[in-house]
């Protein structure tokens, strides 16, 4: 897992993958509600019931999977990971 540097939440787009040192497990954002007062936001990550309110200073972490990682995933899924030749 390749982890970036702090990132503001109002640059994450939904669909990301994010990591919080509050939380070991990394976790996709599924929606974030527009601004509240004071430039805070809601925003709902998969496998948490709550939603979350987070303030526009917090940062958060993208994830990125490397190779193993990837590997990984799809031998969890049953599948192989085969190297794919390229044409001509």
């Amino acid at each position: 897992m390749i982890l970036s540097p702090p990132v503001a939440w109002r640059f994450v787009p939904v669909g990301a993958v994010v990591f919080m040192d509050r939380d070991p497990v990394p976790r996709r954002l599924e929606h974030a509600d527009a601004q509240l007062h004071h430039g805070r936001r809601v925003v709902f990550l998969e496998g948490l019931t709550a939603p979350m309110v987070v303030d526009p200073g917090s940062t958060v972490r993208l994830v990125a999977l490397d190779f193993g990682d990837a590997v990984a995933a799809l031998r969890a899924a049953g599948l192989t990971a085969e190297p794919v030749e390229p044409a001509g």
